[in-house]
């Protein structure tokens, strides 16, 4: 969300309130089935040891699909505004 609020600089000023929205977001939504636990790593060795990967898919799907998402986000805002897509970095080796 951040980047995309950053693409602009007129959106710019709306960072410090939309990222603690977003991980209240997170909580909200993920706390009742989660126990309340945002980060990946803490939560899924204890879930392995403790035989219960019950809503451990949540946190192995949450980072793909929020790179697809924002990837979709940005592909179909390069494509509405006409601009060329940026350039890649040169391969190298």
């Amino acid at each position: 969300m951040a980047l995309l609020l950053m693409s602009r600089p007129a959106r710019r000023k709306w960072i410090p309130l939309a990222l603690p929205t977003a991980t209240a977001a997170v909580i909200v939504t993920l706390g009742p089935l989660t126990g309340g636990s945002a980060n990946p790593a803490r939560q899924f060795g204890p879930a392995l040891w403790a035989d219960k990967p019950a809503h451990l898919w949540a946190y192995l799907l949450a980072p793909l699909a929020g790179a697809a998402l924002t990837a979709l986000a940005a592909r179909r805002r390069f494509h509405r505004s006409g601009q060329p897509r940026p350039a890649s970095p040169p391969r190298t080796g």
